[in-house]
């Protein structure tokens, strides 16, 4: 044993302990003989061939240890080295005096040794120490020597070895005596005696030494039995106990007469002593011979304990012979080739084992400790043997060395060896691993309990490395599970201790500790050793991960670690529900060794381990924990932080509680504030914004690029709230918290502000987040950040969910389980974390990068916002409605005036509104199912565009709104029937001096309630041929004033030019009102018709109007469209001449349509409003009474009057009805008035038919009578002398035909009855 003496520094003892550690044998040859007298029984003989084995430690045995002083004296240091620093002012007998202190408190005043003693003084300057004569065992060794000091220590180290074998001889002469026999035979275990009987009557311990006072207060506070009262085991006890013991007793006095009469009595546990110091000595043979002498005399006197002992020797002393005989060569044969040769010697352990295991102990004996201690060293000495032949391949000298070392064979180191080579060391030494595994389980059992926590230590420690070496995982956790218990039963003594000896020391006693912490107002906390508590936290992280639980699944970081990036813990942590990993072992065991690991956690106590290990028990067993446990768990973890923070103590946890996030979505603006783009080129169109009817500008019909190219990014504005819901998922059964949870975002700079969600328990949360963009550009979305309580804040991606995105990720996940499903595993390597580690895309993953290959895979896409510039903010003041609602007539105009206010700080130089009413969109559904004909799609258009149910002119109206100002628009409103309601729409941005080509506008959305009410209908429109007022004689003509006003406006000049439009007017409404036709014609004197319709009547109106002639040119044109529309196709099968005639009838009901206006007003009152025509159709016959020929006839008849002899007065007849009255036999004149209507000059041919023909005679022909050329715009007369020679009615048709052309362009009728007046 070498200790430090004096005041000698760290480095300095360890410089020098090393120095002599480096002689770990010394020859025999070397160790220097003392004088010829008995000290030279156990010194070697000349030339030796052996060494002696050295083995330095630097703490006595324990204090129960020291029964065995005789019994086993290799468990003692033999010697003791002190080690010290000197100098020429040091005094050497001080140094001596507390030498020999120091070595006398650590050993009993009745123990043997040490049998020598020496301190090495190491001079520390060049200056020469003096050494006096009274100071002997202190060498010194000068610093002169330089490199020579270690032969100098070699010299010296062998001397010592030399006192120890003297003090071998010292040892057994006073026990070959007969006070030295009745010592040996006193007890089973028997001790030495320093005094004689009168002197020390009983054999203790000295009370005085401190080691043995401090050591029996530890002894008195450890029981016997922890946790269970004392009892005995029926495994090491016999019924015969105390018998048996009677009888040895009376033969050991019987012996011990003999012996005291006898010069050489036969004492086997003294040739057992002698045979234990020769082993030690060196000397093999003479070690046998006496082993074999205790042999022979215990076969006669049955000592089971000693017996066992002796084998033991003997088992050693063989292996050390074989070692000596070897001659440095490897083998495993033997010179008996039918069994293996270390089967004697197996066979001898195999008994030892077996008696140490009966030995016979009455029941209460002291000895229960003393010989467990025994039969577990035996049996564990057994087990080290069998494993050093078994690791080293066979019987040679690496498995000697092997025996005799500490370490780790060759075989595992650096790494263990693999199963296929465990099997093969099983082949080559016919030793299996469960033949090494069930003797090492003979050490533990019910008996181990008899055992001091130190033995216990050491016994399962040795148990758990042995299992661990040949590849047992499960038996060794269940070891070291017990070895973890004794280790904190010795922390939970060592604080009592402590805690004892503190308050000794405050002069308080245990129950007045909470009442004088009260009274000063302190709070008591004793101050807490955390030297050992890593190996402790490792050992329970071992012991959980053979288990399969990882208890580092939640890394730990340091205040100033580095985050490194690891791929098996990204991929487990961005799994959604990471309850699918794979699962491994027994759900019950798992949470019982986890109760334990947190348990001990607590005890020790270690805050950052007791949070990683409980929140990573929480994330790996959730699954099979109830509430609250769970909850148990994560208060702990959360407490355990807590208290941390208060203590200073700066730790964080990794994100553990799996993926919160689930989705991320933008919350869309408010309609007012959405932004939309519009190209800087639409300023100059009309409608820069599309009305009602009009289509988007663009080559095709539909444009799907378009659609998704707008969809692909949100708009939002610079310097405004942004919303965003995140959805977040708890799959835990408590609540759980979430702090520090903002957005994580790339592009323009976003400010937002971190928030503290409460996730109920087994839910998903929809979370609020506020930001305001800073900059105009791209934003992206990339995820969140989210952090639990005392953990690191962790950012977690989410991808846009595409195909593409979806098929990586689904392909990854089928990846994953067919190679997880693809192998059998079994044992330990089913653990989820070994099966990890061998899946081909985990290896790829974590091994060497892949070569770069031309097809990369595509960047993960996240959603991506557009953040445009700032924008203003405009908003509605105040209106003229109230409660935003009018009340109309069909047909009425309103105002409606909207004051609207900029409350932005940018100035607004764009307006611009636009209207939607009820009406629209059901025409624009019609209109795009195209199921209309095309006069009917006019008609839907023209309903639309020119008669809208809002408008407003923007010429006069401001152009632009200044921050804080307010403007005034004034919008006109039409009574529409059908319409309920209808919204203003105003759009309006700041474009500025901005050089982009593109500019935002926002939009204020204005509903107005409409109520319109039906009041006047138009219906049975006609057009019928003009016919004159018949005449009455004056006293028949009795008529009113509006008859009169009648018959003023049939006042006509030609009758053929005129038709008569008539149309009823009904009034459906409760109050009368007055309707109002007028005639506005090219050419003619506009005229108006006036009537009052009384509630409930229907009045006919009548309006003469002049016949109208198209030209082909217009009523050749196509119907046209009003919208923007690429095709307007009617779906109706028409004909080349129905729609010829379609043309015709559209271009003359839209000619008199904008001949004729209707209105209507309110009796007495201001309300007037328009009276639409449009929905009477133009039939054929109607068209035929409208329109006029190219070329207009015009006959009548005149009649001559003589007016003297040789002059005659041809005067045209009136017609009356319609019709011309003439005289027979006399002669009239048929005028026919030819007028060209037409653009150009025309050739024209008259023809008239008469009916009947025979009864008028005519001069010349009536047919194909040459009118000539007649001009554009001009006409000509034809005059036909006739004749009527009967009375009667006859008829007269004029038609005129251009020359060259056989379809008629123009006709006259003329009716004339003839009789005598």
């Amino acid at each position: 044993m070498v200790i430090p003496v004096g005041s000698i520094s760290k480095a300095a003892y360890e410089e020098w302990n090393a120095l002599l550690r480096a002689f770990e044998s010394i020859p025999l040859v070397d160790v220097p003989p003392v004088r010829n007298d008995d000290r030279t029984r156990f010194m070697p003989p000349a030339a030796s061939n052996g060494h002696l084995h050295l083995d330095f430690v630097s703490h006595p045995p324990p204090i129960w240890h020291h029964s065995l002083a005789l019994f086993r004296p290799s468990l003692f240091p033999l010697g003791v080295i002190g080690i010290a620093s000197c100098s020429a002012s040091t005094s050497l007998h001080a140094l001596q005096a507390e030498f020999h202190k120091k070595v006398k408190h650590m050993y009993p005043y009745n123990s043997p040794y040490p049998l020598a003693q020496s301190c090495f003084a190491f001079e520390d300057s060049v200056e020469h120490t003096q050494l006096n004569a009274e100071d002997n065992g202190l060498e010194i060794i000068p610093s002169v020597l330089g490199a020579k000091i270690s032969n100098h220590l070699g010299m010296l180290l062998a001397g010592f070895c030399s006192q120890i074998l003297a003090g071998f001889a010292s040892l057994t002469r006073s026990l070959d005596s007969p006070k030295g026999w009745e010592i040996l035979h006193s007890a089973l275990f028997p001790t030495y005696p320093l005094e004689t009987d009168d002197e020390q009557p009983q054999l203790k311990l000295r009370t005085d030494s401190p080691r043995s006072s401090s050591e029996s207060a530890r002894m008195s506070l450890q029981p016997t039995i922890t946790g269970s009262p004392p009892r005995t085991f029926p495994t090491l006890t016999r019924s015969s106990s105390s018998a048996s013991t009677t009888n040895r007793n009376s033969t050991i006095a019987k012996n011990r007469r003999s012996m005291l009469q006898s010069n050489s009595p036969p004492n086997a546990r003294l040739s057992k002593v002698v045979a234990d110091l020769f082993l030690l000595a060196g000397r093999l043979s003479d070690a046998v011979n006496w082993y074999n002498d205790a042999v022979t005399h215990l076969r006669s006197t049955p000592d089971p304990v000693w017996h066992a002992a002796v084998l033991e020797g003997l088992c050693t002393a063989s292996v050390l012979e074989s070692w000596a005989g070897s001659a440095g060569l490897q083998t495993s044969i033997s010179a008996n080739t039918l069994r293996d040769p270390w089967s004697e010697i197996s066979d001898r352990m195999n008994m030892a084992i077996h008696m140490y295991f009966k030995a016979p102990l009455a029941d209460g004996s002291k000895d229960y400790p003393t010989v467990t201690l025994l039969y577990c060293s035996c049996v564990l000495r057994f087990t080290q043997f069998l494993f050093s032949i078994w690791s080293c391949n066979g019987w040679g000298p690496v498995a000697f060395l092997t025996m005799l070392s500490s370490s780790l064979p060759p075989s595992f180191t650096p790494e263990p060896p693999s199963n296929a080579r465990r099997w093969r060391m099983t082949s080559m030494t016919t030793i299996s691993r469960t033949q090494i595994a069930n003797i090492v389980a003979q050490a533990h059992g019910p008996w181990v309990m008899h055992l001091h926590s130190h033995d216990k230590i050491h016994l399962l420690s040795y148990m758990a490395g042995i299992y661990s070496c040949l590849g047992f995982g499960r038996k060794e956790v269940y070891v070291l599970r017990e070895l973890v218990s004794v280790v904190m039963d010795l922390v939970v003594l060592a604080r009592e201790e402590r805690r004892e000896q503190n308050m000794a020391r405050m002069g308080v006693a245990d129950g007045n500790l909470s009442e004088l912490a009260t009274s000063v107002h302190v709070t008591v906390r004793e101050h807490q050793l955390k030297d050992g508590n890593r190996s402790i936290l490792r050992l329970l992280i071992y012991i959980c991960g053979i288990y399969g639980v990882n208890l580092k699944a939640v890394p730990l970081q340091e205040q100033d670690s580095t985050k490194e990036n690891d791929p098996e813990w990204e991929e487990r942590l961005n799994s959604i529900d990471f309850s699918r990993q794979p699962t491994y072992g027994w759900s019950e065991l798992q949470m019982g060794v986890v109760r334990e690991a947190i348990a001990v956690t607590e005890a020790l106590p270690e805050l950052a381990s007791l949070s990683q290990f409980s929140l990573s028990s929480l994330r790996a067993l959730y699954s099979h924990l109830t509430a609250p446990e769970q909850y148990s768990l994560y208060n702990a973890a959360k407490n355990a932080i807590q208290v941390s923070q208060r203590r200073g103590e700066d730790f964080k946890l990794e994100y553990w509680s799996g993926r919160p996030v689930v989705s991320v979505e933008v919350v869309p603006l408010p309609f007012s504030r959405i932004p939309l783009e519009h190209s800087k080129s639409e300023l100059g169109l009309r409608e820069s914004l599309q009305s009602p009817t009009s289509g988007a500008r663009d080559p095709f019909i539909y444009n799907p690029r378009l659609r998704s190219s707008a969809a692909s990014q949100t708009l939002l504005i610079q310097s405004e709230q942004l919303e965003f819901i995140l959805t977040l998922q708890n799959p835990f059964l408590f609540d759980l918290e979430l702090s520090n949870v903002q957005l994580s975002t790339s592009g323009v700079p976003f400010q937002s502000q971190p928030v503290t969600v409460t996730i109920p328990a087994n839910s998903f949360c929809p979370v609020t987040l506020v930001g305001i963009a800073e900059l105009p550009g791209l934003l992206t979305i990339r995820g969140c950040f989210a952090q639990t309580a005392g953990c690191e804040t962790r950012e977690f991606l989410l991808p846009l969910s595409t195909d593409e995105e979806e098929s990586k990720m689904e392909k990854r996940r089928t990846m994953k389980e067919a190679e997880l499903d693809r192998f059998k595993f079994t044992g330990l390597d089913a653990r989820p974390s070994h099966r990890e580690k061998k899946r081909l895309s985990f290896a790829v993953t974590t091994g060497a990068q892949p070569t770069t290959t031309s097809n990369e895979p595509a960047p993960t896409k996240f959603v991506e916002c557009r953040v445009v510039p700032e924008q203003p903010l405009l908003r509605i003041r105040r209106t003229s409605l109230t409660h935003g609602a009018v009340m109309m007539y069909d047909g009425e105009s309103t105002t409606i005036r909207l004051t609207v206010e900029n409350v932005s700080v940018l100035p607004i130089d764009f307006l611009k509104l636009t209207f939607d009413d009820s009406t629209i969109a059901p025409m624009q559904q019609l209109l795009n199912e195209g199921e209309m004909s095309v006069a009917e799609t006019y008609e839907t258009e023209y309903d639309l565009r020119r008669r809208p149910v809002f408008q407003w002119k923007s010429r006069d109206e401001p152009k632009g709104v200044k921050p804080g100002q307010k403007a005034v628009l004034t919008i006109s409103c039409l009574g529409k029937i059908g319409c309920v309601s209808g919204t203003v729409q105003i759009a309006y941005a700041h474009i500025g001096t901005d050089t982009m080509d593109s500019f935002y506008t926002r939009q204020i959305l204005y509903p107005v309630l409409v109520t319109v009410n039906q009041t006047l209908e138009c219906s049975s429109m006609d057009i019928l041929p003009f016919s004159p007022i018949p005449t009455l004689p004056l006293d028949e003509q009795e008529f009113d004033a509006d008859e009169k006003t009648r018959r003023n406006l049939l006042e006509v000049d030609s009758e053929s030019d005129w038709c008569l439009f008539t149309v009823d007017v009904r009034n459906s409404y409760a109050l009368p009102f007055e309707v109002h036709f007028e005639r506005q014609q090219e050419g003619t004197e506009a005229v108006s018709c006036s009537r009052l319709v009384p509630p409930g009547s229907t009045s006919r109106i009548t309006l003469p109007l002049r016949r109208i002639f198209l030209p082909v040119e217009q009523i050749s044109r196509p119907i046209p469209s009003l919208s923007d529309r690429q095709f307007v196709v009617s779906k109706a099968p028409v004909g080349n001449t129905n729609q010829s005639v379609q043309q015709e009838l559209f271009w003359y009901r839209e000619e008199l349509f904008n001949s004729i206006t209707a209105r209507w007003k309110e009796p007495g009152g201001s309300r007037n409003g328009d009276l639409s025509l449009r929905k009477q159709r133009l039939t054929a016959p109607m068209m035929e009474n409208l329109k006029t020929d190219p070329v207009r006839v015009n006959v009548t008849l005149l009649q001559q009057i003589e007016d003297g002899e040789d002059s005659r007065e041809e005067k045209p007849i009136p017609p009356i009805n319609g019709k011309v009255y003439a005289q027979p036999t006399q002669f009239h004149i048929i005028r026919c008035s030819v007028f060209n209507a037409t653009a150009e000059s025309k050739i024209l041919v008259l023809s008239i038919a008469a009916n009947p023909l025979e009864y008028f005679h005519v001069e010349g022909t009536l047919m194909d009578i040459p009118i000539g050329r007649v001009e554009s715009k001009a006409s000509k007369e034809v005059e036909i002398p006739v004749c009527f020679v009967a009375e009667g009615q006859f008829e007269f048709v004029a038609e005129v035909r251009i020359l060259g052309d056989q379809a008629r362009s123009g006709e006259g009728e003329l009716k004339v009855i003839v009789r005598e007046l």
